[in-house]
C-alpha cells in the first residue's frame, strides 16, 4: 500500500482532449517542479499537501461514482510512484488516465491513456513523448505555436490528437485563436484546436 499527498479528489467532467465531456474522477496530487506562471492550480505546488490518502482509499472513493475513468493529475503527478494507485484502480475495474508534463522518466505501466502537455520552459522526457496518446500545447502567442511545432513535431506520428489550446487568460484573444486555427489548417492531422470545456461549463 502507498500513501499519496492529495490536494483534492473530485468527480466532474473531463474538460480537455479527446475525452472532453466525459464523467471523470480526478485525483490531484501535490507537488510540481515545473511551476508554470499561468498555472490555475498553484495550490497543487505551493505550501504543503492538505491530506494523505492510500491508493486503496482513493480507488474506493472513485468506485462510488459513475465515472468513465479516473484522471491522475497535479501538480506534476509523475514525481510520485504511481503504480500502486494505478493497480488499485484497475483492481476495481476503473480505467486510468494520466495528465503529465513529462518532467520525469516514465515509470508506470498499464495506464489506459496518457495526455502529455510539454512546456517550453521545462524538460520533457522522451519516454512520455513516445508513449503519450495525445499531446496538448498551451500557448499564449503565435510564436509559441511555432516553437512547439519545431521542438515536438517529430513525435506527432501515431498520436491520436495534438491539441493547441489557448492559455485561458488569452481565450478571448481573437488574434491568437485565429493563429491556432491557421496552424491546424496548415499542418493538418493530428493537430486540433483545443479548449478548456470545463471552464466554459463552470465545472470544477
Amino acid at each position: 500500500m502507498a500513501n499519496y499527498p492529495v490536494v483534492e479528489t473530485f468527480y466532474s467532467v473531463q474538460g480537455e482532449g479527446l475525452f472532453a465531456g466525459a464523467g471523470a474522477y480526478f485525483v490531484r496530487l501535490f507537488g510540481c517542479p515545473v511551476k508554470c506562471a499561468w498555472c490555475d492550480t498553484k495550490n497543487s505546488w505551493s505550501g504543503s499537501a492538505p491530506n494523505f490518502m492510500s491508493d486503496k482509499q482513493i480507488a474506493n472513493q472513485a468506485s462510488l461514482t459513475s465515472c468513465d475513468f479516473a484522471v491522475i493529475t497535479g501538480g506534476e503527478p509523475t514525481i510520485h510512484p504511481l503504480q500502486e494507485l494505478v493497480d488499485s484502480f484497475r483492481a476495481l475495474g476503473i480505467k486510468t488516465h494520466l495528465e503529465t508534463s513529462g518532467y520525469m522518466p516514465k515509470n508506470v505501466e498499464n495506464i489506459d491513456w496518457i495526455t502529455l502537455s510539454p512546456k517550453l520552459h521545462s524538460h520533457t522526457h522522451e519516454s512520455y513523448l513516445v508513449s503519450a496518446d495525445e499531446l496538448k500545447f498551451i500557448v499564449s502567442n503565435a510564436e509559441e505555436i511555432e516553437l512547439y511545432m519545431e521542438k515536438f513535431g517529430e513525435y506527432f506520428s501515431g498520436k491520436k490528437a495534438v491539441f493547441i489550446v489557448p492559455e485561458f487568460s488569452k481565450s478571448r484573444d481573437s488574434e491568437l485563436l485565429s493563429e491556432i486555427c491557421e496552424a491546424v489548417k496548415l499542418y493538418g492531422f493530428p493537430l486540433r484546436a483545443g479548449w478548456q470545456l470545463h471552464k466554459s461549463f463552470g465545472a470544477v
